[in-house]
């Protein structure tokens, strides 16, 4: 079921709160992963029997950042040289200290 437009933007000052707050205060992101919210929400999926509708935009949020985050950190060395990553145990766990660092 596709909630309602007006009740979807009665939603989206919390929603672009929330977004805010976890993508190190970038405004220009925090709009892009609000606008992308709210077009997935419009693709339907809401039940109201299990759940508030703002949890249900948090988690698709939530999501949205996550993915976000993926793409930006690449795993498979760097696209110039054409190199893959090598999987040692070393590398990994450098690459997670680093990961965690930032």
């Amino acid at each position: 079921m596709v909630p309602e437009v007006a009740r979807l933007l009665a939603e989206a000052e919390a929603v672009y709160a929330f977004v805010f707050s976890r993508v190190e205060r970038d405004q220009a992101l925090a709009e892009d992963l609000t606008q992308e919210t709210f077009l997935a929400a419009m693709g339907g999926g809401f039940e109201p029997e299990r759940g508030l509708l703002r949890g249900w935009l948090f988690g698709i949020a939530l999501r949205k950042i996550v993915d976000h985050q993926r793409r930006r950190r690449s795993w498979f060395g760097s696209i110039s040289t054409g190199r893959r990553w090598r999987r040692s145990p070393r590398r990994w766990a450098r690459a997670r200290r680093r990961w965690r660092a930032s």
